[in-house]
């Protein structure tokens, strides 16, 4: 019976491919959230990115992100985000590739009890197996920390969290060229505030195509 939640969110971009393989991007987004049927929010944004091979198997991806999320009612939760993503990808073998991921990010409210900065860190690897097979496991840790200290429970809120996802897809079973995946996640975050703790476990299915 909890109230509706719907989320829509829509982005654009340009991307210029410049010679060693690398490529510059510059990408607006806007996302609209409604809650029981009322608009919630709105939150206009724009990412610029890079990318580069820095070696014959490995390839470098910066990205900076800022996202200016205000709010149907009160306007007093609106705040600024701006957001750091470092990500190295290697080609280790033909069959298996390994992922690194950095990210740090900044929360700037008119309340500061929503001000803070955070920062996570993701491991990953894909591997294709004989018949056609394709695994991906993901690894997150994640850890935010609020500047105020809660007014009704007295301590300022720390948020630590930890992730993990394995996706399969079999690029030989395909519709229309769309091939389908499938995606199971754990994720577990603790709080100095034990009203923000949970556990969640999620399962998606989809198609995807690689061009």
């Amino acid at each position: 019976r909890a109230p509706d939640d719907v989320i829509l969110r829509a982005e654009a971009g340009l991307v210029h491919h410049a010679d060693r393989d690398r490529q510059i991007a510059v990408t607006l987004r806007h996302t609209r959230r409604w809650i029981d049927g009322r608009g919630y929010s709105r939150a206009p944004g724009v990412a610029l990115g890079f990318a580069q091979r820095i070696a014959a198997a490995t390839r470098l991806d910066l990205r900076l992100e800022r996202d200016w999320q205000r709010h149907d009612n009160p306007a007093q939760w609106d705040l600024t985000r701006s957001a750091l993503r470092l990500g190295i990808v290697h080609q280790w073998s033909p069959r298996l590739q390994l992922r690194l991921g950095l990210h740090g990010e900044r929360d700037k409210g008119r309340n500061l009890l929503d001000s803070g900065h955070g920062g996570g860190l993701s491991l990953g690897a894909v591997h294709a197996f004989d018949g056609g097979l394709v695994a991906a496991l993901d690894l997150s840790l994640y850890r935010q920390r609020r500047e105020a200290a809660h007014p009704l429970f007295g301590t300022t809120r720390d948020d630590r969290r930890v992730g993990v996802a394995l996706r399969l897809m079999h690029r030989d079973w395909a519709w229309r060229g769309l091939a389908p995946q499938i995606e199971l996640g754990f994720e577990r975050q603790g709080s100095s505030i034990p009203l923000y703790a949970y556990r969640n476990a999620r399962m998606s299915f989809g198609f995807t195509r690689q061009f």
